[in-house]
């Protein structure tokens, strides 16, 4: 569980000393495993380190919570979008002598 400051409306704000013990985030879809650390979610904007996910309260068809996977997501992962088979193809960005892995 990520702690930290409400200063302004949707962002949060945390102690830029306790950025590296700060947990990975994951996410999971079609059954893997995707990790952002915290250097990949927390942003420092003029000497202040903000949590780089929002909120939405978009609905979503099921019911389930929404959640938009934007630029803090993107950074740590290429993508290629393949609209002709709908699907997405994703590997880490550090490590494209890889394989992609398609969800």
């Amino acid at each position: 569980m990520l702690t930290g400051s409400l200063l302004a409306i949707q962002e949060y704000y945390v102690n830029c000393n306790n950025v590296q013990s700060l947990p990975p985030i994951s996410f999971t879809i079609s059954g893997v495993q995707f990790s952002i650390p915290p250097s990949g979610y927390i942003l420092q904007i003029n000497g202040y380190c903000v949590v780089g996910f929002e909120s939405t309260y978009l609905p979503s068809r099921n019911g389930q919570p929404l959640w938009i996977l934007g630029d803090v997501f993107l950074r740590q992962y290429y993508s290629i979008y393949d609209f002709g088979n709908n699907q997405i193809h994703l590997k880490l960005f550090h490590d494209l002598n890889s394989l992609f892995l398609i969800i």
